[in-house]
């Protein structure tokens, strides 16, 4: 019920809850958070000075730095708390250990851009104490970029502390502005003040909920992940009844199919941040998590305090609405279609005009495979029985190579690295009617904890090599449309998104294979293929259909223990399913048994052993998989070129079946 450690890094968690914060960004010039089991700040004298992001009630994670009661008239903190000076507002509430972490090594999941001047100081404060203790000069718009470009320090600056550039030198912990605005502190507060009754944004204002229940307002028409009142509604929440203002919005989407190693989500499904949070213990189908501050609004917190006793709990969504269990959170029954239509941009594909492709001289179909992998366009171009004409492929994965070699020969031309296909090479390519691609997405998914996006010397740079090399091939193509597909992971920030739009003048469509088979692989796809922007509505009962019990292997005594799994990666830990990784998804003679790659592969929609080749050990094989598109995804996308290209005769379909055959 309660959430279990992310994977990476491990984390410290109090006896009574465990704390999963999203994603830790680790930085490469620091040792902060380094040689100890997790995040959480356990403050000791020596803490005095560290910076750090901490969280006071429902506010947000807030930079400040660790100083001693005594400075502001407050007495010694209590024993697992610390006293914390908060920068832009100068006031200092005492935080418990958990609710504080180091800022150097978090800044890159906790620091947004959306939000209030007095936000906006509090990070330019802290950013300027960091710049000072690494002895280096920058403005003010180049420290934010310094930081977001992950800290790093340059050689020759002072870096003389024996444990991170970023602590304090003894005898230096606090920078002179903190110490002047404590004595401030100290001389406006009296041993009487309630110091956790600080107040930022949030808990400055009217609760919205509190104005729903006085029947001043109804649900629809406040933001319920926020809880605030003032703020214009841009669309409905997609899981419950109330609304959504345009930040929660871009939160929520932003969040709502990242995933932990442990297959459940690691942001609250209502507002889409971090923090502790409960996980619905129905993992076979849900895995959906709720931060405790969403939860104690929403149901008070006798009945969290009852939810934290209870050896399971179902979320929400898994079981029959009442007032006792649900308090003000009302599921919508079609939130399946809402969260379809919460990614829908309304951008969509207008109909090419290929007058000159008439039903009597449709001619083959051209096609550039970037970072082709396995094969997968190529197996999927044959399955919708597109008669191909070249198939060029650019890919540098050996395995990957030989396992295309095996099952396509010399129908795929390989042309080796992206980044080498220059003009000329390009330009002797043409005409191409099919560019298709999918980068590397580890530097951009919200999952990896060091992530690069688009820092230079990272995977994330091969996105511009795909834009690169699709301006030059439309370029070359005079006189013949062009069809492309770009794919990447849903589980990005939006900055990312965005970028990837910018440059690519369209907004994505959301596919998630959990429609399609028994695996949920949500996943971004920007393209100009007719009706990739035109989702289907996709009912529970439509994916339900597919059941991982199809996929096993018959005759074995094999049986799923669960109805589909979860997004499989490159790490061998994520065939496994339950909150630590503790249970094999199938039983075979009633014992836990891992699902076969084999198995792996009619997931995906592979044939069984397309990986079997060379000797490749099972290891490797589930690697190029898990770097593989969901094949019925993609060919569902891909079925309408049926329209425009020239199909295989049975002919030729025959031969190929009878040369598989032998």
């Amino acid at each position: 019920m309660l959430s279990a450690d992310i994977g990476q890094p491990e984390m410290l968690v109090p006896s009574t809850i465990q704390s999963k914060e999203g994603p830790l960004s680790t930085c490469p010039t620091s040792t902060e958070g380094q040689g100890s089991p997790g995040p959480n700040y356990h403050t000791q004298e020596r803490d005095i000075g560290k910076l750090v992001w901490a969280k006071l009630g429902r506010d947000r994670w807030w930079p400040g730095t660790i100083v001693p009661g005594p400075m502001a008239r407050m007495p010694s903190a209590d024993p697992g708390y610390s006293w914390v000076y908060w920068f832009g507002d100068h006031k200092i509430s005492q935080i418990a250990a958990e609710k504080i972490v180091p800022f150097v090594y978090n800044f890159s999941h906790f620091f947004g851009k959306k939000t209030g001047k007095l936000y906006q100081s509090a990070i330019s404060e802290a950013l300027q104490v960091c710049v000072m203790r690494c002895g280096i000069v920058k403005s003010e718009d180049a420290v934010l970029q310094w930081a977001v470009d992950g800290f790093c320090i340059p050689q020759g600056t002072r870096v003389d502390q024996a444990t991170s550039p970023f602590d304090p030198t003894p005898g230096e912990e606090l920078p002179r502005d903190v110490l002047e605005n404590l004595k401030k502190v100290y001389n406006k507060v009296s041993e009487s003040v309630d110091v956790e009754t600080k107040s930022r944004s949030r808990d400055s204002r009217d609760s919205a909920l509190d104005i729903v229940k006085a029947g001043q307002k109804k649900l629809e028409e406040v933001c319920i992940a926020c809880d605030d009142n003032e703020k214009s509604i841009h669309c409905s929440h997609p899981l419950f009844e109330g609304g959504l203002c345009k930040d929660c919005k871009d939160e929520l989407t932003e969040t709502l199919y990242c995933y932990g190693s442990d297959g459940t989500s690691v942001y609250c499904a209502i507002c889409g941040f971090g923090g502790e949070l409960f996980v619905c213990d129905n993992l076979n189908k849900c895995g959906k998590a709720y931060c405790t501050e969403c939860m104690e609004l929403f149901l008070g917190e006798d009945t969290v305090a009852k939810i934290r006793k209870a050896n399971e709990w179902q979320c929400f969504m898994c079981t029959q609405y009442s007032s006792t269990s649900h308090g003000c959170l009302h599921p919508h029954k079609d939130w399946q279609q809402r969260i379809i239509k919460l990614f829908d941009t309304g951008y969509r594909v207008t109909e090419p005009d290929l007058g000159y492709l008439s039903c009597e001289n449709k001619h083959q179909i051209r096609v550039l495979s970037l970072f082709d992998g396995i094969g997968t366009a190529k197996l999927i171009l044959d399955n919708l029985n597109i008669d191909i004409d070249k198939y060029y492929s650019s890919e540098i994965d050996e395995d990957a190579l030989l396992v295309s070699s095996v099952h396509h020969g010399s129908e795929v031309i390989q042309i080796g690295d992206v980044t080498k296909l220059n003009e000329e090479k390009l330009r002797s390519l043409c005409p191409i009617d099919l560019v298709i691609g999918g980068s590397p997405c580890n530097d951009f998914s919200l999952a990896n904890p060091v992530r690069k996006g688009f820092e230079f010397g990272g995977t994330g740079m091969l996105f511009f090599h795909f834009y690169r090399v699709l301006k030059s091939v439309q370029n070359f193509n005079v006189g013949r449309h062009l069809f492309w597909l770009y794919e990447n992971v849903a589980s990005m920030k939006s900055e990312y998104k965005k970028e990837m739009s910018l440059f690519l003048e369209c907004d994505p469509a959301l596919w998630d294979s959990k429609f399609f088979s028994p695996q949920t692989r949500a996943r971004y796809f920007w393209g100009n293929i007719p009706g990739m922007y035109s989702t289907p509505e996709l009912s529970e009962q439509y994916w339900s259909n597919f059941h991982l019990d199809t996929m096993l292997s018959p005759h074995c005594n094999r049986k799923a223990t669960v109805d589909r799994i979860r997004t499989v990666t490159t790490r061998t830990n994520s065939l496994k399913q339950g909150k630590k990784d503790d249970m094999l998804p199938v039983m075979m003679n009633g014992k836990e048994d891992n699902i076969w790659i084999s198995e792996l592969e009619r997931v995906f929609g592979f044939p069984p052993h397309y990986t079997d080749v060379g000797n490749l050990p099972t290891t490797r094989r589930q690697r190029l998989l898990g770097k593989s598109w969901s094949v019925p995804v993609v060919q569902h996308i891909l079925s309408p070129l049926t329209q425009y290209f020239a199909i295989r005769k049975a002919s030729n379909l025959q031969t190929e079946c009878l040369q598989e055959g032998e």
